[in-house]
């Protein structure tokens, strides 16, 4: 066994925990030299009541004073640290203890109490970094919000009647159950795992109405372990980041930026923008911790992140155990590097805000109101803060038709999205050329997957809608637009007789102008239906020759009833499939709607189960995509 835990219990009132010869923590802690001191571990969340939950402790305190009657306030979980015995760890119940610290150092103003009285020997970490909270500044420091401010000042303290009920009077009032946790280590046993140990004993034992979830005791262990080290002001850096990164998640991706997601007041403006995506805890949950798994693997220097299910991560715990290593707190290198990271990933998104896809629940539009005399104004800021370059936005659909077209609906763990942050310049936007090469880059490893069918049908299918998209929409003259040329120089090569086009070049064009009224807009969110059954003809339509019962048990076959679109086995003509245009559709049904009117007599139409007429179709296609993969099609 590498440690064993042993447990006791005691009762305690407030006052028995009062620095002083009276403090009850000293008989307990046999191995403490001096007086112990209540120690509250960085893993655990700042002081966090809200003003109903600190109005009815406040209350409850001064009517047990009142009525001479006791009030229990449920058990403190301590801990004693293995390498510091004179230190009690907070392991629950922090909230009510400050709680007490804070009405304890206010309320003595009342009766002109000096600075030497009595405190709670309360502390914020420990040893190098541990900090006192037992002055009226450190109190005041510990406040995180307006509304605890203003329950704890003197007027409202006055209001309640605190100015007339001496601290004596209630301290002796106020009881717990104190179960202290004593960890010992076997020695044989190199590394000692006590913050491991506490910190999971913390998560397990929160009483808490928001107990800590993964995410939360992730960040605790990694800011204990950068504190250990004594990165001070690395830790302080780290959490300003660590909760930029969460706010990130719940604002539309146009108005993320510092002074939006730092803000502590929250007035009318604000509020809209953050209601303005859709909000689901479970969902942001999962989407932050794709996040920081992104980060840890920008870190690591990784291809790309894992990509971890969403219920393993919303019920199996997967996100905890993978940071496991990193929690241990050993490697003071690789914490910094981590922190580092985060930073990083988040001035990226943020400087990017404009194209750099985060998730499409980030991409809504927020309506500008304004006053007649202001509307002119201000449309004009809202229109060029929403408005992209021609590089921005073609790097936006980029991602969109990326992410969309894959089997997986995790973005944040696509190889792509890493090799875009990885390409991106730090500190600053890109110009148009910048961003037109690194999509050049992105292109190049996307364009691997147009033939090669052992990825499967999304990987191809979104190689070419995105291929497709270049040549068909974007503007002429790209490179991608040069190599769909050729492609269609080699389509007339291969069945010359079959297109009324007499070059590549005329040949594209036509194919442009057929398909440029249907041009597919805005973000495309995910493969449809009707891709998959043009996907399933062109498929079956190669599979004819074979006999009918391994036709009917093909993926493609089965791919038309799984989509709903077949009852049964279907051998409708693939110009009838192709025959009806939406801009809803996605570039491949597009592209095969403008060939199949491109064509001289296509015959397909009148039989499509003859062997011959499919190849007269089909045959054309197969060599557009083997040149514009670069594989020869001779």
């Amino acid at each position: 066994m590498a440690h064993r835990t042993f447990v006791n219990h005691y009762d305690f009132t407030a006052r028995e925990f009062l620095s002083g010869p009276d403090n009850k923590l000293r008989r307990i802690v046999a191995e403490s030299e001096g007086e112990p001191t209540l120690n509250i571990p960085f893993w655990q969340r700042d002081y966090d009541w809200e003003e109903e939950q600190i109005d009815n402790f406040l209350s409850s305190v001064l009517k047990a004073a009142q009525s001479k009657t006791d009030l229990y306030l449920g058990t403190l979980v301590f801990g004693i640290h293995s390498r510091h015995p004179d230190k009690v760890l907070v392991i629950d119940g922090q909230q009510r203890l400050r709680s007490i610290q804070n009405l304890l150092i206010r309320s003595r103003k009342f009766f002109g109490d000096d600075v030497h009285s009595a405190v709670l020997p309360l502390f914020h970490g420990l040893g190098e970094a541990e900090r006192p909270i037992q002055t009226d500044e450190a109190v005041e420091a510990s406040l995180s919000s307006d509304e605890q401010r203003k329950v704890f000042s003197l007027d409202s303290l006055k209001s309640k009647g605190f100015d007339k009920t001496p601290p004596e009077v209630w301290l002796t009032c106020l009881k717990f159950r104190v179960v202290l946790t004593r960890f010992e280590k076997d020695d044989e046993v190199g590394k000692d795992p006590f913050d491991v140990v506490m910190s999971n004993l913390f998560a397990n034992v929160n009483r808490q109405a928001k107990p800590l979830d993964d995410i939360d005791v992730v960040k605790a262990k990694l800011l204990f372990g950068l504190r250990k080290f004594g990165c001070e002001n690395e830790a302080e850096v780290f959490a300003r980041e660590w909760e930029t990164a969460r706010m990130l998640q719940l604002v539309p991706a146009e108005r993320a930026d510092r002074a939006l997601l730092d803000s502590d007041v929250l007035d009318d403006k604000i509020e809209e923008t953050l209601t303005a995506v859709p909000y689901d805890p479970e969902t942001v949950r999962v989407q932050f911790s794709r996040y920081l798994l992104l980060v840890k693997a920008f870190a690591e220097g990784a291809e790309k992140p894992d990509d971890r299910e969403y219920r393993e991560i919303a019920e199996e715990g997967i996100f905890g155990n993978t940071f496991g290593d990193l929690c241990q707190g050993e490697n003071r290198g690789a914490l910094l590097t981590f922190a580092e990271a985060l930073k990083t990933v988040n001035d990226l998104f943020l400087t990017n805000r404009d194209f750099l896809l985060l998730a499409r629940r980030n991409r809504v539009e927020i309506k500008e109101e304004a006053t007649q005399a202001e509307g002119t104004k201000k449309g004009a800021e809202a229109e060029k803060r929403s408005s992209l370059t021609p590089a921005q936005d073609r790097l936006l659909l980029f991602q969109g038709y990326v992410s969309g077209g894959t089997t997986s609906p995790n973005w944040l763990a696509h190889r792509m999205l890493m090799r875009l942050l990885c390409e991106l310049p730090k500190g600053r936007k890109a110009d148009d050329a910048e961003l037109d090469a690194i999509l050049e880059e992105l292109e190049s490893d996307l364009f691997r997957d147009l033939v090669d069918e052992k990825r499967g049908e999304h990987a191809v299918l979104t190689a070419r809608d995105w291929f497709l998209w270049r040549a068909l929409f974007d503007v002429e003259g790209n490179p991608v637009y040069r190599r769909a040329v050729k492609g269609c120089d080699n389509m007339i090569k291969t069945s010359a007789a079959s297109f009324t086009a007499g070059s590549g070049e005329a040949l594209l064009r036509m194919l442009r102008e057929n398909a440029g009224p249907y041009k597919p807009e805005g973000l495309p969110t995910v493969t449809g239906a009707s891709q998959i059954e043009h996907w399933a003809a062109i498929e079956r339509g190669k599979e004819k020759e074979q006999p009918l019962i391994d036709l009917f048990e093909s993926l493609s076959n089965k791919a038309h009833i799984a989509e709903g679109l077949n009852q049964s086995m279907r051998n409708d003509g693939i110009l009838k499939k192709a025959g009806n245009r939406d801009r809803t559709w996605w570039p491949t049904l597009q592209f095969l709607a403008a060939y199949s009117v491109c064509g001289k007599g296509w015959a397909v139409a009148e039989n499509s189960l003859d062997q011959t007429n499919l190849g007269t179709f089909i045959g054309p296609l197969d060599a557009f995509w083997k040149t514009a993969a670069g594989i020869s099609s001779t």
